[in-house]
């Protein structure tokens, strides 16, 4: 989990140091590449931790579940 916010912070730190008005493309592609493999770490831990005691027939239900809870948190003003 820590690897991934280490990736999270370098990959939103590289961006915002190479993003300009002429920044070419697959330039911005590399730092939010590298941003989204640090989420990808960094919140499955979590999910896996609260779903331990789910049964695995309820369990893909269960963690769609609470990753449109954590996704509607983000999204309500």
């Amino acid at each position: 989990m820590l690897i991934g916010l280490g990736l999270e912070a370098v990959g939103v730190l590289s961006f915002v140091l190479l993003m300009g008005p002429d920044t070419n493309d697959w330039i911005i592609a590399a730092p939010l590449t590298l941003y989204g493999l640090g989420l990808g770490f960094a919140s499955t831990q979590p999910t896996g931790t609260m779903l331990w005691d789910i049964p695995v027939d309820d369990s893909r239900q269960a963690s769609a579940t609470q990753t449109t809870v954590r996704l509607g948190q983000w999204c309500r003003p």
